[in-house]
């Protein structure tokens, strides 16, 4: 009886992780997990400054509830979640130390740096992790309304096709 027992649970929790829908968690750095000093990026025409942008302040702190929401999500759904940021790989080292700091223990492998602000950059590197892992629903974090939208469009079917059946949240911070 016992091992009809067990045997029964191993059945259920199969058939629970097989119907659990495959999330992707993506979240921003700069003023999304993290209060940056936003003035030490910025050139005098208003682009951002990459160079400036390998280094981290000591002044860069946890911004919640968005920090603790990725830290819970490193937690239980440690493969699909990410950090998604425009930064250049340059600052990956510093990184990985702030986040130690902060008690957060993420593969290096989902920091991800695109060394490029292009709005466009987010929503294909998105599109693509999705379809890699054949994820059900992404849910995008980031406090640039621009980066948002261009996520939000991959709900757009007619636009992209291979999206169909996917969920997009992206979430202004």
């Amino acid at each position: 009886m016992n091992q009809i027992k067990q045997l029964k649970l191993i059945v259920a929790e199969a058939v629970k992780s097989a119907t659990k829908v495959k999330t992707l968690y993506v979240f921003d750095f700069d003023h999304t997990i993290a209060h940056t000093i936003e003035e030490q990026f910025k050139l005098p025409d208003g682009r951002v400054d990459l160079a400036a942008f390998s280094g981290l302040s000591d002044e860069t702190s946890p911004n919640e509830p968005i920090f603790s929401l990725f830290q819970s999500h490193v937690a239980a759904d440690p493969d699909t979640t990410y950090i998604l940021t425009a930064r250049p790989v340059g600052v990956k080292k510093p990184m990985i130390k702030w986040l130690e700091k902060h008690d957060i223990d993420i593969d290096p492998s989902k920091l991800i740096f695109l060394g490029n602000s292009a709005p466009n950059k987010k929503r294909d590197w998105i599109m693509n992790k999705v379809l890699e892992i054949s994820a059900k629903k992404v849910i995008f974090w980031d406090d640039r309304e621009k980066n948002v939208k261009a996520v939000q469009s991959l709900s757009d079917i007619k636009k992209y096709p291979d999206m169909q059946g996917i969920k997009v949240e992206a979430i202004l911070v």
